[in-house]
């Protein structure tokens, strides 16, 4: 802290964590510990890094692999769903995005890009055998519907941060139970389901690592022992569940685009697998090929390319330098750059440039802050990033009377949605 002319200044990061405390519930933010710090490469910090991710776990579908510190509130949230695994493998929540030396990417790479940023890992039953303890779920409607009712629980709290863009990644079946997950969210979304809404409404892309949209022409699963899950179905050549699902997610995204009128809004990112996949079983039978073939993953997606490595190891990136991974950092720093222009509805039409509410009250406060309120309201209408804006017009607060002004100001900023213009003009006289 610094002090000048006898009053104490809070530090912009500080300041800014303390007001948005003072205006979101408890139970909006995430509750974090040391244990989401980036440790750096070489530390002794990996080597326990399972235990550090069970300690972050949401419930036993919902994983957090990285929150901002410090309590600050999260500007995007990126959201992992793995692929099918064979019996007796564990945590493909964790292994399928943790790389040959035991880094798992999404926290450390993408943590230290976007510090901001909350990620995290679903887990659910896809295992390609069924037995009295997996492979119970035999249906992608079943495993949206599940994780849905996840993600709107309060603990977990999926999609439900005003202008906060969420982004989904899926590996293999994980695609499909994103595409799945987004139609079943749409079904109630004429109810006006407001966790659904806020939801599809913060959705702004995907990332697809190898999507087998028309099916694979041999099965790597095929000589796994026991009786096959149902979900490996889906690996059928032109599997008509399947189809129906990837025309009508197709479907969807231009009626969102289209919606939204912006054709960045629901994009997808493909990558391939570009190496050949040994098959899971030993001996004789054992086989290797490409398992999903370019014609099969190019399917609906505005950006597509090759990864490196076979069908396990192209979402396993080996570090920043990996050309995949600096697709995906790439493609997620331009949605959050889009997140920060001019919108049609980054301000009120209705805005005043008089007082706002003192929540204490209920009631306008005859508050005048002359200029600087002027070319903070200027700063907004140019599309600069209101946080940074109030950054700069409250240096410093020590009055019950600022502190009630800035958080009403900056409430009304972060939960301004175009669609409840009458709800939000009780702020005003």
């Amino acid at each position: 802290m610094e002090k000048k002319s006898g009053s104490i200044w809070l530090s912009s990061i500080r300041h800014l964590r303390d007001v948005i405390t003072s205006v979101r519930s408890s139970d909006e933010s995430l509750k974090t510990d040391g244990s989401n710090h980036v440790p750096e490469e070489g530390s002794d910090a990996r080597a326990t890094e399972t235990t550090s991710m069970f300690a972050n776990r949401i419930n036993d579908e919902l994983f957090v692999l990285y929150a901002p510190s410090d309590g600050l509130p999260h500007n995007m949230e990126i959201v992992f769903v793995h692929d099918l695994y064979t019996q007796g493998s564990r945590d493909a929540w964790r292994t399928t995005w943790t790389n040959d030396d035991g880094t798992c990417w999404p926290r450390e790479f993408l943590g230290k890009k976007f510090p901001r940023s909350r990620i995290l890992a679903v887990s659910y039953d896809a295992c390609v055998i069924t037995n009295s303890t997996q492979g119970r779920m035999d249906s992608l409607s079943i495993v949206a519907e599940n994780l849905m009712v996840n993600f709107f629980l309060r603990s977990s709290n999926v999609g439900q941060t005003n202008n906060c863009p969420v982004v989904f990644v899926g590996h293999g079946l994980g695609c499909f139970v994103i595409k799945n997950l987004m139609l079943k969210a749409c079904e109630h979304y004429k109810e006006n389901n407001d966790e659904r809404r806020k939801l599809l409404e913060n959705v702004r892309g995907f990332v697809f690592y190898s999507p087998f949209n028309s099916g694979v022409q041999w099965d790597l699963y095929a000589n796994e022992s026991g009786q096959s899950n149902s979900l490996t179905d889906s690996l059928r050549p032109h599997n008509a569940e399947l189809s129906r699902l990837n025309e009508a997610f197709a479907s969807l995204r231009r009626r969102m685009q289209e919606r939204r009128n912006s054709r960045n809004l629901w994009t997808v990112l493909t990558i391939c697998e570009s190496h050949e996949t040994a098959s899971s079983s030993r001996g004789r039978s054992q086989r290797s090929g490409t398992f999903v073939t370019e014609a099969t993953a190019r399917f609906d997606c505005e950006q597509f390319r090759f990864g490196v490595g076979d069908h396990f190891g192209v979402c396993k990136h080996q570090s920043t330098g990996d050309v995949g991974y600096q697709c995906v950092e790439n493609w997620l720093d331009s949605i959050l750059k889009s997140q920060r222009k001019p919108t049609p509805y980054s301000m009120p039409k209705f805005l005043p440039r008089e007082p706002f509410m003192d929540p204490s009250t209920d009631k306008l406060p005859s508050y005048n802050s002359g200029e600087s309120v002027l070319k903070f309201l200027s700063d907004i209408d140019t599309g600069q990033d209101y946080e940074a804006a109030v950054l700069k017009f409250f240096p410093d607060i020590d009055s019950p009377k600022e502190q009630a002004y800035e958080a009403a100001l900056l409430k009304l900023f972060s939960d301004f949605d175009s669609q409840k213009e009458q709800e939000y003009k009780k702020y005003f006289r």
